[in-house]
């Protein structure tokens, strides 16, 4: 009797999975895995759709291309290996002619994969404190790299990821109901304020953490009332130069953002390049707020759309942005701080042109 029942269940079990499969498969290419790693499939694959925007390539070596080009993406978004892994197993799952299990199928992703893995920055990042970021932004001022050093800081006050700040477009920012500035430590109201929505519906692309519409307040805290100002030169650059509304702000490649930061970076003195990961930014910006008490936790979380508490638990750790700026010398550190104070009118200048 035991044995009929653990037969049923075993044949319940495999209706079931067989009826889980991708479109255009039968049951048993569907059972060719489980239930659970055929829906990490489809959400892989709706990312990756997203991302491109307009239906897969059926060629294989159109296919392997556009891997390739996605796993740049991902890199510098910050994601892990696994991720880019995982999406290789899922294309080669839904288009098995292209060489499901075999080393020899699409190679040219295969070797972006094995660059990744070679590449690949520790999970558990260091954040880069503010003082090292405004230098490196004040080097990309002296460069005439002004959207660029604009991003840098966007990225750091907002805890985006790298590949957001690179997507936006100009109607992403949306201006304040009413006008006039927040000066000192008067009381904040979000109607005099500058926000950016990320994420919109319409766009069919969603945060990472499945999210659609989130929205950011600019220069919500006292430290950062100045970018206001920052903003609205911002605002008068777009109008002199015709900008459109769809149009992106970048006017730069993620790879070349990326080169660009290492390199001033080093020029900066500092000296631990594997640390100078874009994704650092956005740790960067929450680890500053929580050692300074800018915020508290609760709304740390909020900012960044973290989904627990214990996500940002390790950003509250003023004596690890200590740690990073020691690597700097004095004379390093010196031009650091000078950097802080300097910024917020080099920006205002740099739009004003």
């Amino acid at each position: 009797r035991e044995q009929a029942k653990r037969w049923r269940r075993k044949q319940r079990l495999a209706k079931k999975e067989a009826m889980a499969r991708l479109p255009g498969q039968t049951r048993l290419q569907g059972a060719a895995v489980g239930a659970q790693c055929l829906d990490n499939y489809e959400t892989l694959l709706e990312r990756f759709r997203g991302w491109h925007g307009q239906p897969l390539p059926e060629g294989a070596g159109e296919m392997a291309v556009l891997l390739a080009e996605y796993f740049d993406h991902l890199f510098f978004e910050g994601e892990e290996l696994h991720v880019g892994t995982k999406t290789l197993a899922a294309v080669l799952h839904e288009c098995p002619q292209m060489g499901r299990g075999s080393r020899s199928s699409l190679q040219v992703a295969r070797q972006a994969l094995a660059g990744w893995k070679r590449l690949n920055p520790p999970k558990a990042r260091l954040a880069l404190p503010w003082q090292l970021v405004a230098l490196i932004v004040k080097l990309m001022l002296d460069e005439k790299r002004y959207m660029m050093a604009f991003l840098t800081v966007l990225d750091f006050h907002g805890y985006l990821r790298p590949g957001v700040a690179l997507g936006l477009r100009w109607r992403n920012f949306v201006p304040p109901l009413v006008s006039g500035r927040v000066h000192g430590k008067q009381p904040i109201n979000s109607q005099r304020l500058w926000t950016l929505n990320i994420h919109y519906q319409e766009d069919q692309v969603p945060s990472k953490t499945g999210t659609w519409d989130e929205t950011v307040e600019l220069g919500d805290v006292c430290e950062w009332r100045w970018i206001s100002g920052v903003m609205e030169s911002l605002m008068g650059w777009k109008a002199r130069q015709k900008k459109k509304d769809g149009e992106l702000l970048a006017d730069f490649t993620m790879a070349q953002w990326s080169r660009t930061f290492v390199r001033l970076g080093q020029q900066a003195g500092f000296s631990r390049t594997e640390m100078l990961h874009l994704y650092c930014l956005r740790h960067g910006g929450a680890s500053h707020d929580a050692a300074y008490r800018v915020r508290n936790i609760m709304d740390i979380q909020k900012r960044g759309a973290w989904k627990t508490p214990g996500s940002i638990a390790r950003y509250s750790k003023p004596g690890r942005l200590n740690q990073v700026m020691n690597i700097l010398n004095a004379a390093g550190k010196k031009a650091a701080s000078s950097a802080v104070a300097q910024l917020p009118g080099l920006l205002r200048s740099a739009f004003s042109k």
